[in-house]
C-alpha cells in the first residue's frame, strides 16, 4: 500500500466532528492547538511555563515546555529537526520544525512499515494540504520553521506498525528525526522519547513511552489517568533499506499528570516496532 497515493477529496480532509480544527494555532507560537493539548501546554499562552522560551522553543530545544528552565543553564543551542504528530478528525497532521540561523532546506520524506521502506515523492506531497510559516524566536541569532501536511487518518491507520521520517539540511548541517506509531485496538498511538519523556531516555537505554496521538483519544482498554507507559527498546535487526526493527525489552506504568496507561502496558514486553534508520540516512 502506498502511503500517500490518491489524494482524498478535500471535503474528506475537513475536521467536521473534532473539538480541534487542522491547522489552527490560537496563540501563534507554532504549535497547533491539538498538539499543545497532546503536550499539555497552553493553546492561549505562547510560553505555557512563563520562562520566556516559547513552546515551540522547547520542543526544539529538548526541555519540558511545562517546566520552567533557568536560560542560563540551558545547553548552547544548534540547528535541529523535530516531527511530531496528531490526529483532528479524518486528518493526521504532520508538524515539522526547525530551529536554525539562516535556512532549512532539501526536505525528504520517508515512510516505512516491516516489509517496505519509501521515499515519499516530492509531487505527492505537494498534493497535501499543507502549510509553511516562519517565527521569531527568543534565542538570540535562531528562528524556527513550521511545516504542516494533513495526511489521511484512514491509510496510516491500515498500516498499523509503522514510521514517518524526515531528513534535510539546517545551516547546512544534515538534520532528521522520525515518529515510530503503532495501533492498538484501532487506537493509533505515538512512541515518544523527548520532551517530557527525557527523564526516561538514560543514554542508550532507548527509553521513551506511549501516548495516544488524538488529543481526544483514550489508551486502549483500561487506563490509569496520570500514569504512561514507559518501555525501553532494544534494536534487534537492521531490516535494510533504512528500515529498523525494534523490541520492547521493559514496560511498566509511571506517574506523568498529563498522560494515561491502559493495562495492557506491562504484556508489551516482547511486542516490536518499526523505526527508520535515520543516522545511517544523513551519512549518505
Amino acid at each position: 500500500m502506498t502511503l500517500l497515493s490518491n489524494q482524498l477529496p478535500h471535503s474528506e480532509l475537513v475536521a467536521n466532528n473534532s473539538a480541534f480544527i487542522t491547522f489552527s494555532d490560537v496563540d501563534g507560537d507554532g504549535l497547533d492547538d491539538a498538539l499543545e493539548a497532546r503536550w499539555g501546554c497552553s493553546d492561549a499562552d505562547a510560553d505555557s511555563d512563563g520562562d520566556t522560551l516559547s513552546d515551540l522553543d522547547e520542543v526544539l530545544l529538548g526541555t519540558d515546555p511545562l517546566e520552567f528552565d533557568d536560560l542560563i543553564r540551558l545547553d548552547p543551542p544548534q540547528a535541529t529537526m523535530k516531527i511530531d504528530s496528531y490526529v483532528c478528525d479524518t486528518d493526521l497532521v504532520i508538524q515539522i520544525m526547525t530551529l536554525q540561523q539562516f535556512s532549512t532546506n532539501n526536505i525528504r520524506f520517508y515512510w516505512a512499515d516491516a516489509v517496505t521502506f519509501e521515499e515519499v515523492p516530492r509531487t505527492t506531497l505537494m498534493r497535501l494540504p499543507a502549510e509553511r510559516h516562519n517565527y521569531t524566536s527568543i534565542i538570540p541569532g535562531y528562528s524556527t520553521q513550521v511545516i504542516k501536511i494533513a495526511l489521511p487518518l484512514h491509510k496510516v491507520k491500515a498500516l498499523g506498525n509503522m514510521a514517518i521520517g524526515i531528513e534535510g539540511y539546517t545551516d547546512g548541517v544534515p538534520v532528521g528525526d522520525q515518529i515510530r506509531f503503532v495501533s492498538i485496538h484501532n487506537e493509533l498511538l505515538e512512541w515518544r522519547d523527548t520532551g517530557a519523556f527525557s527523564r526516561y531516555n538514560a543514554a542508550s537505554s532507548g527509553g521513551g513511552g506511549l501516548f495516544p496521538v488524538d488529543p481526544l483519544g483514550d489508551m486502549p482498554g483500561e487506563a490509569t489517568v496520570g500514569e504512561v507507559c514507559v518501555q525501553t527498546l532494544q534494536e534487534v535487526a537492521s531490516l535494510g533499506n533504512g528500515q529498523k526493527l525494534f523490541q520492547v525489552s521493559d514496560s511498566y506504568c509511571d506517574y506523568l499528570p498529563t498522560a494515561q496507561c491502559f493495562v495492557g502496558c506491562i504484556a508489551a514486553v516482547g511486542d516490536t516496532l518499526v523505526g527508520i534508520d535515520i543516522v545511517g540516512l544523513l551519512a549518505n
